[in-house]
């Protein structure tokens, strides 16, 4: 796609005549998808090979960078955030924990129903001595009954909305599951989709 897109603007250059600026929107625009798919596939390699490391999680400021760190997607700035976390404290595998908000934040701000007066991303997290248990839901599009048990699969994308590498949802399961935790999703279409995580805490460790 950027090859094309290259060739096309060098024509329009020696046309002299061309509207260049839609082209090169359209080159951006596969460059970013490029930059994803090149992160969503270091991130599922550093997840394999890299052992767990336990740490406190501070949940506010890694879902603050997630939300920053996605601003340049479409609609991000419109999104209204609410977030609920009790104060116990809390102990797992930081980068792994990000990866987990990152994609289903990634995937709520690229799936939001943009006919809706308000976007909607709640992010509710309780936490014990035993576990925190994460419910990420908004009111984007949903997702279909039939391409719910299909989403986790690795590079499964379920609509032509797409533009992502189709890892980022089996990258979390994998983190989940390196972190002796569980993964649940429910999905309305046309209402929204919420994420519950549950993972462990390794006070003691």
């Amino acid at each position: 796609s950027v090859e094309g897109l290259i060739n096309i603007i060098k024509l329009e250059l020696q046309s002299k005549s061309g509207n260049l600026k839609p082209f090169i929107s359209l080159l951006e625009d596969r460059m970013k998808n490029l930059d994803r798919f090149i992160y969503d596939i270091l991130n599922y390699s550093r997840n394999i090979r890299t052992s767990i490391s336990i740490e406190k999680i501070e949940f506010e400021s890694i879902i603050s960078a997630c939300f920053e760190e996605l601003e340049y997607l479409n609609n991000a700035m419109k999104i209204k955030k609410t977030i609920k976390v009790n104060t116990e404290s809390f102990f797992n595998d930081k980068m792994r924990v990000r990866e987990i908000f990152r994609n289903i934040i990634s995937n709520a701000i690229k799936y939001a129903d943009t006919y809706k007066e308000i976007n909607t991303i709640d992010i509710n997290i309780k936490i014990n001595q035993k576990e925190a248990k994460l419910s990420i839901q908004d009111n984007g599009i949903g997702i279909a009954k039939d391409v719910l048990p299909k989403i986790f699969d690795m590079f499964y994308r379920g609509s032509e909305l797409s533009k992502g590498s189709g890892i980022g949802l089996y990258l979390v399961t994998q983190s989940v599951e390196k972190m002796g935790g569980r993964i649940d999703v429910k999905s309305t279409l046309g209402k929204g989709t919420e994420f519950i995580v549950q993972l462990p805490n390794r006070l003691e460790a």
